[in-house]
């Protein structure tokens, strides 16, 4: 089962205990003295000769990197000069929310011959590289691991592999991905500056095509031309399309589908397996959506009704792993997995369109039909894999998407935005595609190396009992080179500020609306104790509300009438689904959401500080993991929490430095 890539967890032991000793300043003196950074590059090139990969610690006849040698470089004998040499390694976050990385290789050839040979290793798109790099000895005196250096390995393993050592060991860290582009530049002095990006293989594979290009199936459909004639063809469909087709023509067949399924699919995404029909009023579709009901439907002698089959997003995932991502043996390249993907459940969700989705064990419009497969949901929040899809609202984006770029992502970005769409809106969501960390490894199963797409709400944090590593910075112990906040305010907060009054405070007012907030009677908390008055503000007269003014009761015409009531939409919806019904019923959901009762975040609403921080070299730090800081101001401290989601690491022959990148959350009251 795929975990969410947002659940908190901790920073390794590790990690703290080497952190706490650099917070000694004794201790930090006497590694700063003697550690020296070091780097090992391989190319997975089978044309690439050994004189150029390894470059780094390790090989005889390139610069020595680790600390054992005090020679700057080693000379050709044939050509007097010297091997080419690694002078650096920048690596950063990559993709939506920087759940994958990137990075930056420094290389330095000094003959156009040397050239020819690192262009068979490195200037090869596609193709794998492994980076690695750290201190000879970690402030607590412990040295790295050693260091990976299987070739014949798939790329998910050897992932995993570098991932596994930099949970072990704080001196430590390393990345395997494909070039993805390279440059070199003629210096002055004749040699080459080389730069080679190497990005995390899962991105490209977020980027993959939707569309089956290994085989088709050839089915006969009815299609209509531009005059409105109705001719049968036989067309060729990719395999995801013809599955979806083949259930929109026969429910029989589902049973089929559900067991070819079945075959294969890990066992998370495998509890989330369902076809089923659904029966609502309104008119029946073609496979694009089109009007196919009867002539008489819709009149007073016969009401618009139809069933039609959904699928649950579990087995869409499903569907999508075994029919359209590329595979090696058996492998898939990656997968798409949401099994362990839990998203907040608001008061009262349903769907307002059964077009495009239901929602199991919620308010609903459509009466079920019978199916196969049985609905699986959390206790706290609604599991993304039990939701059930049209399979004609699958089938049109999914045509949508053959039009377009024919990105995976694009497809899934589609069908998930139009579910929170017809749901009011309730989620934050974003597609993510994890590959490079320990979180590709615990969750990538049989895959061989793609990564792992999930959906997310990166809004949602639930922190429970995960423990939060405080960074000491103050200065007689600190262990970091510099700190940073930044108070990021929205377009929404900044009118809230103007409105407001001028005061900041932490506790109920009827002095402003707090409506950026979403706490009404509420401002912003500072972060120190105080009210934060703005002199140049005037006083508020007591008691009075900023409140619009409506002169709609003013007008005395028959026409008016009262809005009707959510119960009243959607008695219309169930009396006959259409866009205006559908529509309407949509616009309440989103008016009652906003409207909620007030949030139990608002006793003080505490502005939204990043934090992030530098300091020397070290591995350990990934995604999601939850810190703080001993400087930040304590009114922030006690209500924050800062969780990771940017790792930074720059390596030269002389230093290492790693950079954190963090959001805001606040802490479960």
């Amino acid at each position: 089962m795929n975990r969410d890539p947002f659940k908190a967890i901790s920073v390794p032991d590790l990690a703290q205990k080497e952190l706490t000793a650099r917070a000694d300043m004794s201790q930090l003196l006497k590694w700063t003295a003697k550690r020296v950074p070091w780097i090992h590059i391989m190319s997975m090139a089978a044309e690439c000769s050994s004189n150029y990969s390894p470059l780094g610690k390790g090989s005889s006849n390139v610069f020595e990197l680790y600390g054992s040698s005090t020679s700057t470089a080693l000379y050709d004998t044939t050509s007097k000069f010297p091997l080419p040499v690694v002078t650096g390694i920048d690596i950063g976050a990559l993709g939506n929310l920087g759940t994958t990385r990137k990075a930056t290789i420094k290389l330095k050839a000094y003959t156009d011959e040397q050239l020819i040979e690192l262009q068979k290793c490195y200037f090869v798109p596609g193709m794998d590289v492994r980076c690695q790099f750290g201190w000879n000895e970690s402030c607590t005196g412990k040295p790295p691991p050693g260091i990976y250096t299987a070739a014949d390995v798939s790329r998910q393993k050897a992932v995993c592999e570098i991932a596994s050592l930099a949970q072990k060991s704080p001196s430590y860290d390393g990345f395997q991905g494909i070039v993805a582009g390279f440059s070199y530049n003629l210096q002055t002095d004749n040699s080459w500056e080389c730069s080679v990006e190497v990005n995390s293989a899962a991105e490209a594979f977020a980027d993959g095509s939707i569309e089956d290009l290994e085989c088709g199936c050839a089915r006969a459909v009815t299609q209509t031309d531009a005059e409105g004639n109705e001719k049968d063809i036989v067309a060729k469909y990719g395999r995801l399309y013809t599955m979806l087709y083949d259930i929109f023509k026969n429910s029989a067949i589902k049973s089929q589908y559900f067991g070819k399924l079945s075959k294969g699919t890990p066992e998370g995404l495998h509890a989330y397996l369902g076809i089923h029909d659904e029966f609502y009023k309104g008119m029946a579709r073609t496979q694009d959506g089109k009007d196919d009901s009867g002539w008489l439907e819709g009149t007073w002698i016969n009401d618009y009704d139809t069933t039609e089959s959904y699928i649950t997003w579990g087995t869409l995932e499903a569907a999508i792993n075994k029919y359209t991502i590329p595979n090696t043996e058996g492998k898939p390249y990656g997968q798409i997995d949401s099994s362990g993907i839990s998203l907040p459940k608001p008061n009262n969700l349903m769907s307002s369109d059964p077009r495009v989705c239901s929602i199991p064990g919620q308010q609903s419009l459509t009466q079920s039909k019978g199916g196969v497969g049985s609905d699986v949901d959390h206790e706290s929040g609604i599991s993304l894999c039990s939701i059930r899809l049209n399979v004609i609202f699958l089938m049109m984006e999914l045509k949508k998407t053959f039009d377009g770029d024919k990105k995976m992502s694009t497809f899934i970005r589609a069908v998930i935005d139009k579910v929170n769409d017809v749901c009011g809106n309730p989620w934050n969501i974003e597609v993510v595609c994890t590959g490079d960390t320990q979180l590709s490894c615990d969750s990538a199963g049989g895959t061989d190396g793609g990564g792992t797409i999930s959906i997310i709400d990166h809004k949602s944090f639930a922190p429970g009992n995960t423990g939060i590593f405080e960074l000491k910075a103050k200065v007689e112990s600190s262990a970091l080179r510099n700190i940073s906040l930044e108070m990021k305010m929205t377009g929404a907060m900044k009118t809230q500020a103007l409105y407001a009054g001028g005061t900041q405070q932490g506790g109920t007012s009827s002095k402003n609306d707090g409506d950026a907030t979403g706490c009404k009677g509420l401002s912003f908390q500072p972060f120190y104790v105080g009210s934060g008055k703005n002199k140049a503000m005037p006083e508020a007269e007591p008691n009075k509300k900023n409140t619009p003014v409506c002169d709609c009761d003013e007008v005395d015409t028959p026409d008016k009438k009262s809005p009707p009531t959510k119960s009243e939409l959607i008695e219309q919806c169930k009396d006959e689904v259409n866009d205006s019904t559908c529509q309407a019923l949509r616009a309440e959901i989103i008016r009652e959401m906003v409207g909620e009762a007030k949030p139990p975040h608002c006793a003080g609403v505490m502005l939204p500080f990043d934090f992030s921080f530098e300091c020397d070299g070290i591995g350990g730090f990934r995604f999601s993991q939850l810190i703080s800081c001993d400087r930040i101001p304590p009114a922030i401290r006690g209500k924050m929490v800062w969780q990771i989601t940017k790792v930074d690491h720059s390596i030269t022959a002389n230093d290492w430095t790693t950079k954190i990148g963090t959001v805001c959350r606040l802490k479960a009251l």
